[in-house]
């Protein structure tokens, strides 16, 4: 999981690449981490755009119900392994998340209002065209069971 921890580390702060990532999930640890660190992104970057831009909440609602539609089985196969992660894997990732997400939240507070809502449309848009998928294929196939 350590390894994970890592992979995670660099993911967080590189998912918007336009080539696949060098850092793809090698297992199926890997690949529950990585889908956990990317819904928790989704998480916080609907919080804060819900908080500030209220008028995006509805286009980031569509957006979530889309990208959750196209990976239907990544996502069931995930909910499936989330209850077979060790309590203290899953500790380790939760705080993991929790310090990566402290900084995205004090990074996007420090935007202007213009720039938050770039920020929000940015991640809109990242999930209607399903830009994940492309940069981090493993994690996807090793969720869908490929």
């Amino acid at each position: 999981m350590k390894t994970v921890i890592l992979i995670l580390c660099l993911i967080a702060g590189n998912a918007t690449a336009k080539e696949p990532s060098i850092h793809d999930a090698h297992n199926k640890d890997e690949a529950f981490g990585m889908m956990y660190t990317l819904i928790m992104k989704f998480k916080v970057y609907v919080f804060m755009c819900d908080k500030y831009h209220p008028d995006l909440s509805n286009s980031f609602a569509d957006s979530i119900d889309l990208w959750n539609e196209r990976h239907e089985k990544s996502l069931s196969n995930y909910a499936s392994y989330f209850e077979e992660v060790p309590k203290k894997e899953m500790d380790e990732l939760v705080a993991l998340n929790k310090k990566v997400y402290e900084r995205r939240i004090i990074q996007f507070n420090r935007m202007s209002s213009e720039e938050q809502k770039a920020m929000c449309n940015k991640q809109i848009k990242d999930l209607r065209d399903n830009i994940y998928e492309s940069e981090i294929p493993n994690m996807f196939k090793l969720l869908r069971g490929e």
